[in-house]
Order: structure tokens, then sequence, then C-alpha cells
């Protein structure tokens, strides 16, 4: 079965490597480490005719304390841990695919990025199936769109998905920083998670499920965008509004003028003198000169 899942941003002529997780559906990720991986490119400026060797995750250890149901935390034999991983958490009768919130070499403690929602017993596993290939220069030497055909073998079933990227000469870029987003709005301190990492969590969030998507509806990807200031003030409010929209701590009048404050904000930000976007074959505009007509965009997003 051929499934797709998100697409991301590369920079033009750069080597990053890609990263994922063998899918047995859209919704849902393998229970199982893994026993070989290959991949297909295809992208603007070479596909490949066949596919070639990459890379899985082959860490495996074990839970040396039990814990409990909303710890945060998994003491384990020592591991060499990848900040931002997913790891597949074993025990009879129970799977579980956590995240790691801290990366080390040889650590003794897996830091979760969400509380564990069962408990977990000492005799548990935690096993890498995450899988890897790097990229060439030459396969991301054009922009444009590129895809990468996954194919692993878990559990003896072999698995295909497809995940999608953007070749880019400039990347996508979010401004706005809590300070800024509390000067604006001041009421979106009670609404926001207390630590560091759940505001930046949140921010991210409003980024890319309003901001984003809006962008692309208005016929642009965000990387097209060169004012990046211009967004700063959706984005603030992108993140009251992401925060207000389903929440049952704010009363129904509340809500519908943070609706009509973020509507409001759509037409105004397209409309201002400093939006300008750029295809990303072309050079972005020249910085505006005071006093002289402002450089506009293409204004696609004015339609």
């Amino acid at each position: 079965m051929l499934l797709v899942v998100a697409e991301q941003r590369i920079l033009k002529g750069t080597t990053p490597t890609l990263v994922s997780y063998p899918r047995v559906r859209p919704d849902r990720l393998a229970q199982g480490q893994p026993t070989s991986v290959s991949v297909r490119v295809s992208a603007p400026a070479a596909t490949d005719a066949a596919f070639v060797s990459a890379t899985f995750d082959s860490l495996s250890t074990t839970v040396t304390t039990a814990a409990e149901e909303g710890d945060d935390s998994l003491a384990i034999a020592s591991a060499n841990i990848d900040e931002g991983r997913r790891y597949l958490v074993s025990a009879p009768g129970r799977n579980l695919i956590v995240e790691a919130r801290v990366g080390g070499a040889g650590s003794t403690t897996l830091y979760l990025t969400s509380p564990l929602p069962c408990d977990v017993p000492d005799d548990a596993t935690v096993k890498g199936f995450a899988v890897s290939f790097q990229l060439s220069s030459a396969q991301t030497a054009q922009v444009g769109e590129a895809a990468v055909l996954w194919r692993a073998t878990v559990d003896g079933a072999t698995l295909q998905w497809s995940q999608l990227f953007r070749i880019v000469s400039r990347l996508p870029t979010a401004l706005l920083t809590y300070s800024e987003l509390v000067q604006a709005y001041p009421s979106v301190v009670g609404l926001l998670p207390a630590d560091v990492v759940g505001r930046d969590v949140t921010i991210s969030a409003a980024w890319n499920h309003k901001v984003v998507p809006l962008l692309e509806a208005k016929g642009a990807f965000a990387e097209d965008v060169v004012s990046d200031e211009a967004l700063v003030p959706l984005h603030a409010l992108a993140v009251l509004w992401h925060l207000v929209e389903f929440s049952q701590t704010v009363t129904d009048q509340f809500r519908e003028s943070v609706k009509a404050s973020w509507n409001e904000a759509i037409s105004t930000t397209f409309a201002r003198v400093s939006w300008s976007e750029a295809d990303q074959t072309e050079e972005p505009p020249a910085p505006r000169v005071p006093d002289e007509e402002p450089v506009r965009g293409r204004m696609r997003l004015s339609r």
C-alpha cells in the first residue's frame, strides 16, 4: 500500500538527512523496528531509477525503573538519544510511541515531550524505529516539488510510503516571539502553557495550522513571502485564535470577538504596503527606499 505523509522544506544545494517512520496506514505508524530500508528519490534535478539503501535506527535498550501514568520521563539503560526522535516502548500487551524532549549520548533518562498515558513496567524495552536518508547536493540542485519513496521491512512485512518535500531557495521564517505575543495580547498569558517548551509549541502550531494553510489558500507558499515582518501581527492573532477556537474556558462573546479580529487581520495583512512575495526562482525585491514608491510583490494574495 502506498501512503502519503507530510511535506517539508529543503534548502537548495544542501545535503540534509530526511527522517521518517514506517507506516501501515496514513494515521498509524508501524509498531516494530525495521530490519531493512531503502529509498527512491524523485526530484527536479535528479530521479533515482531504482531503490537504494537507507538507514534505520537500531537503538535497543531497556527501562530500568518502572514509571507511572503521567510521568514525563523514563529511566533507561545507557543509550544515545536524539532530540525530537520518536521511540517505541514495548511492554507485555502494550506498545507506546514516545518522543524525546532532550537528546544526548549515553543518556540514562529518556525525557518525553508529553506525559505517559499509562504505567510502564521496568521490563519494558525502548527501540528506535526511525528511518533516514541523506540527500545529495545533486538531488537538491533545483527548486521544486520532490518526494522520497520509502520501503521498509517491519516484522516480516514490506511497508511502502511516500514523503513529500519541497526544494526551496529561501526557507519560511516565523519571526513572532513570546514577548511580542504578550505585548500584543496580554490576555494570552492565561491561555498559554506555563512552560517555555509548551509556549514555543503553541506558537509553532499556530504558524503551521493557521498561517501556512491561509497563505497556501491565497496562492502562495510560506517560503515565497519576502516581507516576513508583515506576518508577525497576523501570527500573533493566529496564536490567540488557535487557543480559543475550541476552548471551553472562554465565553462565546470573547471567541466571536477573536474570530472577527482574525478575519480582519487577514484582509489587513495582504493589503499592507510592506507586503511582498516572490517565487523561489526569482530574486527577492530590492529593499524599499524612504520617500520612494515601495517595491511591491506580485500580489497573488490580493485575489
